[in-house]
């Protein structure tokens, strides 16, 4: 009996993660770390707030977890400048997600509904601010990304 107490004591107390995993994010290669709950025969469940960092040392991502959900997820250039960020429900991307461009200008917003993978609306910005693409559902209300060389987040 006092095993069993053991046991589960080991099990439900969250502990930090360093996870095996590392994610090339474009501008160098990050870490995953945070607390999570290990279930026997299972992957363990994450908790809380979980962050990679560059080699620099800088945050390059962050994602807050609920029993293994993710709640909010943000992500950021080497220099600290937020490059997106967005919220998930049930699993599902849920509400604005926006992307940045590097000097900190709204990039894009892709509107989602829970439960559907691709945005119901889009919006795209150049690194001006300047709207140059506008869509809702599958009716394009602005388009004039032919008329700008650049690329959103680029």
């Amino acid at each position: 009996m006092a095993l069993l107490g053991v046991l589960l004591i080991a099990v439900v107390i969250p502990r930090q993660v360093d996870s095996n995993t590392t994610v090339d994010a474009g501008y160098g290669r990050l870490q995953l770390r945070g607390y999570a709950i290990a279930v026997p025969f299972l992957p363990f469940v994450e908790l809380g707030r979980w962050t990679a960092h560059y080699e620099s040392g800088s945050l390059g991502k962050e994602t807050i977890y609920f029993f293994g959900f993710p709640q909010i997820y943000r992500e950021y250039f080497p220099d600290g400048t937020l490059m997106s960020e967005g919220r998930f429900r049930r699993g599902w991307a849920e509400g604005d997600w926006r992307s940045f461009h590097p000097n900190g200008m709204l990039a894009v917003v892709n509107i989602f509904e829970v439960g559907r993978a691709w945005p119901i609306a889009q919006r795209i910005y150049s690194a001006a601010g300047e709207l140059i693409f506008h869509a809702e559902g599958e009716k394009v209300l602005v388009d004039k990304l032919e008329m700008v060389e650049e690329q959103p987040n680029q």
